[in-house]
């Protein structure tokens, strides 16, 4: 959790060189994940998701880079770092979808406490302002033994 902190830290302080300290910056602070088919074991509801991420615009697209923290299905602290990609001809009103890729270090299993690496591609979609509460979505189907897929919800704020 320390190295979480640390990150934290130096995104943060290396952001007081510019003129609006958290301009641009995305703080996601709750999550919530439901599977489609869960065991008794399976981590279910809020699993303490915690994120921060910059947006960075490049002429029509938004390119949102970030680390985020949560307890994953087999209730494990676990991992990831994000990348998600939006273009503002695709955003309709409070609603924009997202192409993004995500490498997380999660659980193994439910008897395990070790981890694995898994590299996914995204597609998520975002309710919300430009700047201000957000909800992404994300629905995940069923993939062999990967995942019994899931809809997940995480709720941030934009800066």
């Amino acid at each position: 959790m320390s190295k979480l902190y640390i990150t934290i830290i130096l995104l943060l302080t290396s952001s007081l060189q510019g003129k609006d300290i958290l301009n641009n910056y995305n703080l996601y602070f709750f999550g919530i994940v439901q599977h489609f088919e869960p065991t008794p074991k399976t981590n279910e509801g809020d699993v303490h998701y915690f994120a921060i991420s910059k947006t960075t615009p490049i002429n029509l697209w938004e390119l949102e880079n970030g680390l985020g923290t949560y307890i994953d299905s087999y209730h494990i602290r676990s991992y990831k770092f994000f990348t998600n990609i939006s273009h503002k001809e695709y955003s309709y009103s409070i609603f924009k979808p997202l192409i993004g890729f995500e490498i997380n270090y999660k659980g193994k299993s439910y008897t395990s406490t070790k981890r694995r690496i898994i590299v996914a591609p995204t597609i998520k979609f975002r309710i919300g302002k430009n700047k201000g509460l957000f909800t992404n979505i994300l629905v995940v189907p069923k993939i062999g033994t990967l995942t019994n897929g899931f809809t997940a919800l995480g709720f941030g704020y934009k800066f």
